[in-house]
């Protein structure tokens, strides 16, 4: 019983601790992509860039099946396995509250470290 109890307790700093880890992830991957679309990345970076990717993918598709389900009130639908999909997604659909909140996380977080924004005209 105390674990559970424990586990219920620690599921919230434990989700906000793999989206943190996430976007830290997500704004590596980023840099490495402006470096490698300038032409100034030294091939072994961008070996070490590759495995991040890999990494990175794999918790990405972990936190939007058992944490970012809780942000956005549904279930990975369809082929967005990510969280950038699930955003895209979101942002391309009808309007509600997941929209706003979308919109939000795409604005704030998303498009100051992307070459391509997340959404269309921002």
């Amino acid at each position: 019983m105390i674990y559970l109890i424990l586990f219920l307790l620690s599921y919230p700093l434990i989700g906000a601790f793999c989206l943190f880890s996430l976007f830290v992830k997500f704004v590596a991957l980023f840099a490495i992509e402006k470096l490698d679309f300038a032409g100034t990345l030294h091939p072994s970076v961008k070996k070490v860039g590759l495995v991040l990717f890999f990494r990175g993918k794999v918790f990405d598709v972990f936190c939007n099946i058992f944490y970012v389900w809780i942000i956005f009130g549904q279930w990975p639908v369809g082929s967005g396995w990510t969280v950038t999909e699930r955003i895209q997604r979101l942002v391309d659909g009808p309007d509600g509250w997941r929209k706003d909140r979308a919109v939000w996380y795409a604005v704030n977080a998303l498009n100051p470290f992307c070459r391509v924004p997340h959404i269309k005209g921002c």
